[in-house]
């Protein structure tokens, strides 16, 4: 059964950043960011972007679970000569059509200039290499 709200609160902050290698942060992560456990992928990472904001956060680290490490020019699986970006502005995201999020929340990012880090959330020691100021993936500002 899917885990209620309050649960995958409590769960994903009880995870750190040596555990996320594990098969429950996967299956956290899988819960979080496919929208299995709570409502609308859309609402989610628009709510994300938003309380990013209101926290004053410093940047938005959008894990992946798939093993692609930032963003590509292709999917990476299906095309071999796909490019990692290092860096888009969040207009380029949107001009060229990449899916990292929803186009709201990829334009509330912007309007809010708040970075966005896309990165193998799965890879061991990239959350604390990203945390120790270390470029880990792709930048989206």
């Amino acid at each position: 059964a899917p885990l209620s709200d309050a649960d995958l609160s409590d769960k994903f902050l009880e995870l750190t950043a040596d555990s996320i290698g594990t098969q429950e942060a996967k299956a956290l992560l899988e819960a979080l960011w496919k929208g299995s456990a709570l409502p609308g992928i859309v609402k989610l990472r628009s709510q994300t972007a938003l309380r990013a904001a209101e926290i004053d956060a410093k940047a938005i680290l959008k894990g992946t679970h798939s093993g692609v490490d930032g963003i590509y020019t292709a999917d990476p699986k299906l095309d071999k000569t796909a490019t990692r970006y290092k860096h888009l502005t969040h207009l380029e995201v949107i001009n060229k059509g990449l899916r990292v999020m929803d186009s709201t929340a990829i334009t509330f990012c912007m309007d809010n200039k708040l970075p966005i880090v896309v990165f193998n959330l799965l890879q061991k020691g990239n959350l604390r290499a990203i945390l120790q100021g270390d470029e880990i993936g792709t930048l989206v500002a």
